[in-house]
């Protein structure tokens, strides 16, 4: 018998231990009267119900929680249509410059990851971000690659890719240590020693270059902007990191200096 945990108000749910995730989280769906895609269960503070496995090799306590997020969309599908965008916009109404050829490698390279590197915590995502992601991307797209560029520094266009490849060795890190596992896994590269999101850092690196290169201070806006929200990111996986491995604690979120 599982108590389910709904708005801080709790029914009974009688499952057999062996029942999969899967089985359970139609039977919650089924007691509150929703649609099984509507709905997020959490095991623990930190952990989501698995779907795939059984419930007694997941829940440690009687308890459950129930949350109602809507109608969802693909979290693949979401990025699939966020750098679309900027690659068409980019190949098509603008002229053939570095900036151009980099912006199309940058977003190209997103679109690799997303079909076979990111495994994502979530399956689903409200269905309304993907109308305030596309707006963000598209909308940077014009702004950015508007100012013409005037010339090309090769140091800068350099640690641009630089920055792009050490970006996406810490997506495939992350990748490869969560193959056949579940749950978080504790980042082993050099690169997570100190900082949480080394993955964020050459993000934002990558884009800092990529106006310097292309002397694009609307780039540099982005990279503004991007920093905004990718910090909260990253204070929350730093949170969560350092919670469920507190043996290998990273002082830093994003940045290695002034703890941002």
């Amino acid at each position: 018998m599982l108590k389910v945990n709904y708005k801080n108000e709790f029914k009974m749910l009688p499952m057999s231990p062996s029942a999969t995730g899967h089985q359970l989280h139609h039977a919650c769906a089924a007691l509150y009267g929703f649609k099984p895609s509507r709905i997020l269960i959490s095991v623990s503070k930190n952990t989501y119900l698995n779907q795939k496995q059984e419930i007694e090799k997941q829940i440690e306590t009687s308890e459950i929680t129930l949350k109602y997020i809507g109608p969802q969309i693909s979290y693949r599908l979401v990025f699939m249509l966020e750098y679309m965008g900027p690659l068409l916009i980019s190949t098509f109404l603008f002229s053939s410059t570095p900036q151009v050829y980099f912006w199309i490698f940058h977003f190209s390279k997103r679109i690799l990851e997303t079909m076979f590197v990111h495994e994502f915590s979530n399956a689903t995502m409200p269905i309304r971000n993907v109308f305030k992601n596309c707006a963000y991307y598209y909308g940077f797209s014009f702004f950015v690659l508007v100012q013409n560029q005037v010339n090309f520094n090769v140091f800068w266009g350099v640690c641009f890719i630089i920055s792009e490849f050490l970006n996406g060795f810490c997506h495939i890190h992350l990748r490869l240590i969560r193959s056949g596992k579940k749950g978080y896994q504790n980042p082993s590269s050099l690169l997570f020693k100190y900082v949480a999101c080394p993955n964020y850092t050459f993000e934002l690196l990558s884009w800092v270059c990529f106006g310097l290169s292309c002397s694009n201070a609307r780039a540099l806006i982005f990279a503004i902007f991007g920093y905004g929200q990718i910090r909260v990111w990253g204070y929350k996986k730093q949170e969560r990191l350092n919670e469920l491995f507190p043996e290998s604690r990273r002082k830093f979120a994003v940045f290695p200096v002034f703890g941002l």
